[in-house]
């Protein structure tokens, strides 16, 4: 009977060794998927950015129903100018690689006469997402 138990709980204590490493092996997997999952959501990001470029500002009201991305010119102290190609890069702080630098211009706030208007300087990186530059808002259109 000894002999029995001494068994059972020889087996019962692989057991639980065994239920450990899957339970490690689940949490692996588990991370794996959330770094994935992470990864699809900026390549998400990536391609809603990339629909919503504009080459040039021909838009009747520009930012007025969303946001509108365009290529950066330059960067001035109270604005953010457009350009037609990419014209401005700056450096990745993620990958390290020299990225086009894009504008992300739009009305987040309505009223009479003009409401609030933004513009965010910005690049993007497959690798670690969006990288924020600097930040302006007026209460007139830009």
């Amino acid at each position: 009977m000894l002999a029995a138990i001494e068994k059972f709980l020889e087996q019962f204590n692989d057991f639980r060794i065994r239920l450990e490493e899957q339970k490690k092996k689940v949490n692996i997997k588990q991370a794996e998927l959330e770094e994935e999952k992470d990864k699809l959501d900026k390549l998400k990001v990536i391609r809603q950015v990339l629909r919503s470029l504009k080459l040039s500002s021909t838009e009747k009201n520009p930012g007025r129903e969303g946001p509108t991305i365009y290529f950066a010119k330059e960067i001035t102290p109270d604005n953010i100018l457009t350009a037609a190609n990419p014209t401005l890069y700056e450096i990745c702080p993620g990958c390290g690689f020299s990225q086009p630098v894009l504008i992300w211009y739009e009305q987040t706030f309505d009223s009479n006469p003009n409401g609030l208007w933004e513009k965010w300087a910005f690049i993007m990186c497959k690798k670690d997402g969006v990288h924020y530059l600097t930040h302006f808002t007026n209460g007139y259109r830009f």
